[in-house]
């Protein structure tokens, strides 16, 4: 994997407009990879937001039957 690690890499993501379906985790929950010339990057400052939301725990569905 490669990585960008810089605050302008971040600012450059979530400016643009559209991004593939693969650059989201969870259907488009939150936005982590961008290309760069056709290569594709993890942006890591935008891992550490979803990457804390990830680790939150989960609230058990009750279900009637």
């Amino acid at each position: 994997m490669r990585f960008l690690i810089d605050q302008r890499s971040f600012e450059e993501m979530i400016a643009r407009s559209e991004h593939p379906r693969d650059c989201f985790v969870r259907d488009r929950e939150y936005l982590h990879h961008m290309y760069v010339d056709g290569v594709k990057y993890v942006v890591a400052r935008a891992s550490t937001p979803g990457s804390k939301r990830l680790r939150q725990p989960v609230t058990p569905m009750h279900c009637c039957i």
